[in-house]
């Protein structure tokens, strides 16, 4: 068939049961070569067509394959009672919603018109897909498929993804595969499943409302506001570097599309995309890196500064030990507000002042760049990593579940409002001037072969600064100099993949008295 352009039979009828597993030996479930291409054609096709339609204007009219013959539907249910007699193992419910079409269709819908009164166009659009698993009981089937889209924005200097993951249903009907369910983890598909509603006219106008808002909105306290203790002695203050969080972002949502998704996750730290949403432990990673955070595994595994493990308020996240304000909106939101407050023995990260902004005024908030942005329901949080303007569609953001890397605000989800979240410093206690630091530049995600000027700075004079550069397959490479307080040096990237870099800055020779510490990074190539 052609480049799934050929619109296969889908289903989106009107019926709804469930089927009841019974507690028996479930079957071993096979899929054929045969059913697996069909399945996986005709998944294609609906994604590929919905996506066009969406982001591209397309006109492919979807509803044209849904599913209106009543024998078919006979056979439908008679299919559902006889799984009821045996157990259906990954398959429990299915469920075919005459509602999946037209909310396609009207998110596709709003989506073409946030791209049209905001004036932007895509280039250079592409497709692919990650199928993570085909699930087949006799003529039942469930697909979990990533979608990867990539582009760039006409005006912007750097390519999009978005890489949502969808559940789809299917049933085999007259000897074909037809779509009966689908899901995504979107935010938009998230809200349709929660009311069963999505009012597109509604939403065009809440949105155009949204866009004209200019006053700010009033914050809203926690009501765990702890009271400020006596300001102490600040002896060390490392202040929040914008761009490293930006960087750092970038590279955990650029997707190799021959490989599985979420393995440009940073498998340093647990993933929570099957288990509540990953978006705020993501979030809290970049926050890490803006603040010099080590990205390696002993730093991690021993939470180490920047993560803050003492005092009442505390952040901190690895595999075996999260603080609920690492992985959580709501609390994050708490520790963002109290930190400032801590007692004046213990570390505390420092935030500018709580603010809620929509999305016509976000944009005039100081220093967006790696600034947090919540939604007001607490339900899903990303990151700024672009600001070319004030406006919503000049600002750019990436996040986790679901996946999107440098993707417009104003078209990264529907939300009243925004929890604005700008860090300002990391103020480390009993830690005085004389300790050595060093602290690398980040890089968002580089071609291949592109050459880079890799740099580092230390607290203090290093007799030596070394930067040792170990690609995807081959071995590491030092580049050292002496009797620096800033390295600097050019490399040519020549691997796609993932670099890890190594900086280690030691402050007098190897000896009696020396101090060696090492801060890592990692670059991505593609």
């Amino acid at each position: 068939m052609t480049k799934v352009r050929k619109v296969l039979s889908i289903v989106l009828a009107v019926l709804m049961f469930t089927m009841l597993a019974v507690p028996v030996q479930a079957e071993e479930s096979f899929v054929s070569r045969e059913d697996s291409s069909e399945i996986s054609e005709t998944v294609t096709a609906l994604l590929e067509d919905n996506a066009y339609n969406m982001y591209m204007g397309g006109v492919n009219d979807i509803e044209e394959s849904v599913l209106t013959d009543a024998k078919k539907l006979d056979l439908l249910m008679s299919e559902a009672a006889q799984k009821k007699s045996r157990s259906v193992s990954a398959i429990s419910k299915f469920s075919v919603d005459p509602n999946v079409t037209e909310f396609l269709e009207d998110k596709a819908e709003y989506i073409q018109h946030i791209q049209t009164s905001e004036g932007f166009e895509r280039e250079n659009f592409e497709i692919a897909y990650n199928f993570e698993d085909i699930t087949v009981e006799g003529n039942l089937a469930v697909v979990t498929v990533r979608q990867i889209i990539s582009f760039q924005y006409s005006d912007a200097d750097q390519p999009s993804q978005f890489m949502p993951i969808y559940t789809v249903s299917l049933a085999r009907v007259d000897n074909e595969w037809v779509i009966t369910d689908i899901a995504s983890d979107e935010i938009i598909d998230k809200a349709y499943e929660e009311t069963g509603e999505f009012d597109v006219e509604t939403a065009i106008e809440e949105y155009d409302e949204m866009m004209s808002l200019s006053e700010e909105i009033t914050d809203v306290p926690v009501e765990t506001e702890v009271p400020p203790a006596t300001l102490r002695v600040e002896t060390t203050t490392i202040p929040y570097n914008r761009a490293n969080a930006a960087a750092y972002a970038m590279t955990y949502t650029t997707s190799e599309t021959s490989k599985p998704e979420g393995t440009f996750y940073n498998p340093n730290f647990p993933s929570y995309r099957n288990s509540g949403g990953d978006c705020q432990n993501f979030v809290s990673q970049a926050i890490w890196a803006g603040f010099n955070g080590s990205n390696d595994s002993a730093s991690i595994s021993g939470l180490n500064r920047p993560m803050d493990k003492t005092g009442t308020q505390k952040w901190y996240g690895n595999f075996s030990s999260n603080y609920s304000s690492w992985t959580s909106n709501t609390a994050f939101r708490t520790y963002v507000q109290n930190s400032k407050n801590e007692a004046s023995t213990v570390d505390k990260i420092n935030y500018e002042p709580p603010s809620v902004r929509t999305l016509s005024n976000v944009g005039g908030v100081p220093n967006l760049l790696g600034a947090s942005l919540q939604y007001s329901n607490l339900n899903h949080t990303v990151i700024v990593v672009g600001v070319e303007g004030t406006s919503a569609s000049q600002i750019f953001v990436c996040g986790h579940t679901s996946d999107v890397k440098y993707k417009r605000l104003s078209e990264a989800g529907m939300t009243s409002s925004f929890y604005v979240n700008v860090p300002v410093s990391n103020v480390i206690y009993d830690a005085g001037s004389a300790t050595l630091r060093v602290t690398n530049k980040l890089h968002a995600p580089v071609a291949q072969n592109s050459t880079v000027t890799l740099s580092a700075t230390a607290s203090r004079q290093c007799t030596t600064i070394a930067m040792g550069i170990t690609p995807p397959s081959g071995s590491i490479q030092w580049i050292q100099q002496n009797d620096v307080t800033t390295f600097s040096s050019n490399y040519k990237f020549t691997q796609k993949g993932l670099y890890t870099i190594y900086t280690d800055a030691r402050n007098i020779p190897a000896g009696t008295g020396s101090t060696k510490i090492r801060n890592t990074y990692t670059i991505r190539v593609y």
